[in-house]
């Protein structure tokens, strides 16, 4: 009984008490998703009151086998480790509903037990009732099937064999508390009725699904990876730095020769440089759920060895990743270094809730310092590019060669347009290439289109803010199949503005013209500039290259005399990626934004609409691209084999 009392009235407490805590803190991580930790604090909240107040037993056992029991299925739940959430929508929605069932039917077998819970192996009142009528032993069947579903979610060696070491501790708690229950009459003629097993049908029917769709992704029916696959770009790669590419063929290629910051959860082939990240907030008086209001990021790196033989060290990443956020200073405002001991990087900043999105970003490709660009070898990992045609300003040809995953196939890179060409892959490629014999599919790149306003003249009403300018515009560009009406994922991360509302406002002037700048390339722009004309009275339209003009007035409109009212634009969120892209161009915090100082940014734009694809791929070669809330500017090979 001494035993018994230790264990369960002073031990396990203190284990549920010290995770509890931890879950709290946790909550404090500016990359927790709390919802599902306050969840497993309050069950463990409930857990421990109910434990606290457990009868008294009337027997007890602790043998050799209850012991274990207690320490691995106590010990192993330690060492599961899930990084981040599933990429792909089925998966994650299969993987909550599932836990949330689990959790649901542990919560209600502690319920139902009430005082009768106890952890070491003991006689007290029967329960008979609620998840007991389904199952002898529903809060162990609960606990292993919820792990599954977290394993079948988040493979690993290590949570493998985590999941085996709780199921066996569980297992041999379960034999103990048969063999001491079995001299109670009441419990034998109750275990005749009910199973033990924690595979009963009603139980794994929600794990199912899930069990079917990650089955499905390893059936031996699969084609062999392709060995070889050929890019084709419209235009060449003009830049391999991190920190300057901007073309979609520089950024896939860049994709592929750089380690990311952190790994990727569905391409573990991918390098990462942060062998470990830690956030810490470090408001002292922060109430729970609050957001934090300073935040400290504590990085370590791994080293790598380049293509060329060089050592891409951890310095190297330090002064590169600096680099990146002194130009791209949206990611993280106005950050400093700090002191860390033992820490290759220490950033504090203002607490910014989106900070791991931001840090994922298309940027954040690593080895570019250690590279000498003149030899025709480049790159860090996992491929190295072997480049075979060059010009001063640009790289028309290359190969990109795995390293050390040779289920990746190698990829001839190849600058054309031409429809004759044998390609697999074609990148920015021309309606050109969808004629023909060939049968390619169209994908859609999510390319936003925006009508954008200086906010200097808020709160007046602008001739183009109205539904009748903005559905001139839009017809104009699905006229020219520059936009699709089709929905896709990019649309929930893409910001819409809310310029179009109908509160009424002053007009912006009293018969005087507003120049709306138009991008000169646009098919028929000067057609659309006359249809403006005569759709919104006071507006000026200009065809112009509006990239030039956003540098010269829009980044810059205090230092100019010359202003700017308002333009349409393209804008790709691929490089800003998700979120980011309302902090990168619409935030007063960011100093590249078109609206800095606006107090309301979403009032000065609107989301016209998202831009056709500039990508095509032979559907023979890609049967199943998943979409990607950063855009396919993130595309790798892993994209392109295992197709069905």
């Amino acid at each position: 009984m001494t035993a018994y009392f230790i264990i369960d009235r002073i031990l396990v407490p203190g284990i549920l008490l010290f995770t509890a805590i931890r879950g709290i803190a946790s909550l404090y991580a500016p990359s927790s998703q709390w919802p599902l930790l306050l969840g497993s604090v309050l069950g463990t909240v409930v857990v421990l009151l109910i434990l606290l107040r457990s009868q008294r037993p009337k027997s007890v056992r602790i043998g050799w086998r209850s012991s274990i029991g207690i320490l691995l299925s106590f010990a192993a739940p330690c060492f599961l480790r899930f990084h981040a959430a599933p990429q792909d929508l089925a998966t994650a929605f299969l993987t909550t509903s599932a836990s949330l069932f689990y959790f649901a039917f542990a919560i209600a077998s502690y319920l139902t037990i009430g005082r009768s819970l106890g952890v070491v192996p003991a006689q007290k009142d029967l329960v008979v009732a609620g998840p007991y009528s389904v199952v002898r032993h529903p809060i162990y069947a609960a606990f292993i099937l919820a792990t599954l579903t977290l394993l079948l979610a988040f493979w690993s060696a290590l949570n493998a064999a985590a999941f085996a070491a709780l199921s066996l501790g569980l297992f041999l708690r379960i034999q103990d508390e048969e063999d001491l229950l079995a001299a109670d009459p009441a419990y034998r003629d109750y275990s005749v009725r009910v199973p033990s097993r924690a595979l009963t049908i009603p139980l794994i029917i929600p794990i199912l699904p899930l069990l079917a769709i990650r089955l499905y992704g390893h059936l031996p029916m699969r084609p062999a990876p392709q060995r070889h696959l050929v890019v084709q770009t419209a235009f060449p790669i003009l830049s391999l730095d991190p920190l300057k590419y901007d073309d979609w063929a520089s950024v896939f290629v860049g994709n592929h020769i750089y380690p990311r910051l952190f790994p990727e959860t569905d391409r573990e082939w991918i390098p990462s440089v942060a062998q470990d990240a830690k956030f810490k907030c470090l408001d002292q008086d922060r109430l729970l759920l609050h957001p934090c209001r300073k935040e400290r990021l504590i990085l370590k790196f791994r080293e790598f060895t380049t293509c060329q033989g060089n050592i891409l060290r951890r310095s190297e990443i330090k002064d590169e990743m600096l680099k990146i956020l002194r130009a791209k200073s949206w990611i993280i405002p106005r950050f400093h270094v700090c002191l860390e001991p033992e820490a290759d990087l220490c950033l504090e900043y203002a607490g910014i809730r989106d900070i791991t999105k931001r840090l994922q970003n298309v940027y954040f490709r690593f080895g570019a310092s250690s590279q000498d660009f003149s030899k025709n070898t480049v790159g860090v990992a996992p491929y190295c590019f072997q480049i075979k045609q060059r010009t001063p300003d640009a790289i028309l040809t290359g190969t990109l060669i795995h390293l050390q995953a040779p289920a990746l196939p190698s990829m001839e890179i190849i600058t054309s347009d031409d429809m004759n060409s044998d390609f697999n892959i074609a990148l920015f490629g021309g309606p050109q290439l969808l004629k023909g014999s060939r049968e390619n599919i169209d994908l859609i790149t999510p390319l936003a289109y925006y009508v954008v306003s200086n906010p200097r003249l808020s709160p007046r009403r602008l001739p183009w803010n109205t539904r009748d300018v903005a559905a001139v515009i839009r017809s104009h560009l699905e006229r020219y199949d520059l936009i699709h009406e089709k929905d896709n994922l990019i649309t929930r991360w893409m910001p819409r503005g809310d310029a179009l509302s109908e509160f009424p406002l002053p007009k912006m002037t009293d018969g005087t013209s507003v120049e709306l700048a138009l991008p000169d390339y646009l098919p028929d722009c000067l057609g659309l500039a006359k249809k403006l004309n005569r759709a919104g009275s006071g507006i000026a339209p200009i065809c112009t290259n509006t990239s030039a003009l956003i540098i010269e007035r829009a980044h810059g409109y205090d230092k100019h005399s010359k202003p700017w009212y308002g333009f349409l634009t393209p804008l790709s969120p691929g490089a800003p990626g998700r979120t980011s892209v309302f902090d990168q161009y619409f935030s007063p915090d960011s100093s590249e934004t078109w609206l800095a100082g606006a107090k309301t940014p979403s009032d000065h734009f609107y989301r016209v609409g998202i831009g056709k694809s500039p990508v095509t791929v032979d559907k023979n070669i890609i049967c199943n691209i998943r979409g990607n809330p950063m855009g396919y500017s993130d595309l790798v090979a892993s994209d392109f084999i295992y197709c069905e």
